[in-house]
């Protein structure tokens, strides 16, 4: 199922990673057909696997979002991954993502809930993450979103990779951060209009359109 994005194309849902099937207290191979309780469940279901880029700058690149993440945590080397995630309330971590300079780009910002939770690998934990993509991610302190959570004036979402949770957070504690961008230029005026029109993504054409 593909996700609207702002060029006007469409992005992919990347899978869970998930790999087994579950009954009442047990994991098992998944079996294809439908005369047992392991049958469609999320495991079965392989249609844009976990597909990542990464460029040898600090970033990687999710190819089933067109999505550009920090590779490494706030504190630690930001090539290489050395060191312990460092963790900071959320005021901080916006400011920290919107002045973020990194592979000579200045366009970060902090991620959506949404956005976290499509690069948790639930068939992994402690964390349920690619740590090859992502090294050294924490499973101490859960990771800041852009996103409160409704009707609680100090709680925000926030991602535990633990076990690959989506939680809520007060701002007054702190969390690790990773920052996301997306690649964004500004496009050509349309015929008719005077301004630029806003800003346009890179479709799964690889091209930039409006």
């Amino acid at each position: 199922q593909g996700i609207g994005s702002k060029c006007g194309g469409t992005s992919q849902l990347p899978e869970s990673g998930q790999r087994l099937c579950y009954g009442l207290n047990y994991s098992h191979p998944c079996i294809n057909d439908n005369q047992t309780n392991l049958a469609y469940q999320d495991a079965q279901f392989i249609a844009n696997p976990l597909n990542y880029v990464d460029h040898n700058d600090g970033t990687i690149t999710d190819r089933n979002t067109n999505k550009t993440w920090q590779k490494c945590s706030k504190g630690q080397n930001p090539i290489n991954c050395a060191g312990l995630p460092s963790t900071i309330p959320w005021e901080t971590a916006n400011d920290y993502c919107n002045n973020l300079v990194l592979a000579d780009t200045d366009n970060w910002r902090l991620p959506t809930d949404h956005e976290l939770m499509m690069i948790v690998n639930y068939g992994t934990f402690m964390p349920s993450i690619d740590i090859k993509v992502f090294p050294r991610t924490s499973t101490i302190a859960p990771y800041w979103s852009s996103e409160p959570i409704m009707n609680e004036e100090n709680d925000y979402w926030v991602a535990d990779f633990q076990l690959g949770d989506i939680i809520n957070r007060d701002l007054s504690l702190a969390g690790s951060v990773r920052c996301i961008k997306d690649d964004h230029v500004q496009c050509l005026p349309l015929v008719g209009e005077p301004e630029p029109n806003s800003y346009c993504g890179v479709c799964n054409t690889g091209k930039y359109e409006c």
